[in-house]
């Protein structure tokens, strides 16, 4: 016995990603920003939470002074790298941005600022304008800072970083097609680690912040009076940050799919996640190991070759997919019934198949609400 499930509307449009690009300041006004900064931190040495007149120690106060430099030492860490990060970042950015207005700059090089950058003119946004504000803002209050970290995450803010892992790959293949002028501009401007240690900086950074916050836990533990729902906020980022390391390490394997180009431009909603499976497809009755990479508005499927290397094999749009859930073991996808031409799936773990069905019933009604809505607006039209 199944059950099946199919879009009951079709006709979906693509949609295009708008690139978000922001004005990059001078190199002056950028090193004068960093230099008052840096006495800005020197000025206040480090966050003194054991002070009382620090208007930020008050929910402190009645931590011993043990605990007290322990959570000092891993909030400063956490700031300070944070402003050296986005400062980097933007002086990156700007010194490398002024490439495409040197005078013997190729002729195929031209124009293609937004191609070099991909999103990390984004991840620098996000950072400077609200991610650096929120550590600041509720340093002196564990609470507030894991909640306000926890909910920046929840609101996919951090998606910025699965973009540009999409998007690395043709950044560093423009880099390869023209290396010794970006190594030659590289001398020119006296930088001494390339544009390819810019291009892969945030995917370096955005590795360390569950470490930073597992030392953050370690701290919170030695306390005398444990408070649970600080350890288990603690504990709930951490998760949220692997969650997203694992995910852009998935998202950098689609771009070692062979037979397959990952336009991203087009609209496939959020990447999700990617597993294993056991696959057999029903007419051909080929079985092999696959792994399968979900989309908010689609489904990639690749054959994992014997030297682990992935090989496109199908790709399923959330306007053409159907589900038949099986009673027994596993679960299929298809185009339509009519060819029944699917594809059997068995994860290894019953949680991984549920989720994964879970999700593209998701898909599809998600599909049938835009088609009845587009459907309902075209009628509201007619005279």
């Amino acid at each position: 016995m199944s059950l099946y499930f199919m879009p009951t509307l079709t006709d979906s449009n693509k949609k295009r990603l708008n690139y978000h690009v922001t004005e990059m300041k001078s190199v002056k006004e950028l090193v004068k920003n960093y230099e008052n900064h840096l006495k800005r931190v020197n000025t206040i040495s480090s966050f003194d939470f054991s002070s009382k007149e620090h208007p930020r120690a008050k929910f402190l106060d009645k931590k011993p002074k043990k605990f007290l430099k322990k959570y000092e030492y891993v909030v400063n860490e956490l700031i300070n790298t944070e402003r050296t990060y986005i400062d980097q970042l933007k002086m990156g950015i700007d010194s490398y941005g002024k490439i495409f207005y040197e005078p013997d700059l190729p002729n195929s090089l031209k124009g293609k600022k937004d191609i070099l950058f991909t999103c990390l003119e984004c991840v620098v946004e996000f950072h400077d304008k609200t991610f650096y504000s929120i550590l600041e803002e509720n340093s002196g209050h564990i609470e507030k800072l894991l909640c306000s970290i926890s909910e920046q995450i929840t609101d996919n803010n951090f998606y910025c970083y699965v973009t540009h892992a999409f998007a690395k790959r043709i950044s560093l293949d423009l880099i390869g097609n023209f290396k010794d002028y970006f190594a030659k501009y590289s001398s020119k401007i006296q930088e001494p680690f390339g544009i390819e240690c810019l291009i892969l900086c945030p995917l370096r950074r955005i590795l360390k912040y569950h470490l930073i916050f597992e030392n953050l836990l370690k701290v919170l533990e030695t306390s005398d009076e444990l408070d649970l729902k600080t350890n288990k906020l603690c504990f709930t980022v951490i998760k949220q940050f692997k969650k997203i390391n694992d995910i852009i390490n998935a998202a950098e394997e689609i771009n070692r799919i062979n037979n397959f180009v990952f336009i991203a431009s087009y609209d496939y909603g959020h990447f999700l996640k990617a597993d294993n499976f056991k696959i057999t497809e029903s007419i051909s009755k080929k079985y092999c190991k696959g792994r399968l990479f979900l989309f908010e508005k689609c489904v990639i499927c690749t054959e994992v070759l014997v030297d682990g290397s992935l090989n496109y094999w199908k790709y399923f749009s959330y306007d053409k997919i159907g589900i038949s859930i099986n009673t027994s073991k596993g679960f299929k996808i298809f185009y339509s019934l009519a060819n029944d031409n699917s594809l059997d799936l068995v994860a290894e773990d019953d949680a991984i198949e549920n989720e994964w069905v879970a999700k593209i019933l998701g898909m599809i009604n998600c599909f049938v609400a835009e088609e009845k809505h587009r459907l309902k607006c075209l009628s509201n039209k007619k005279p």
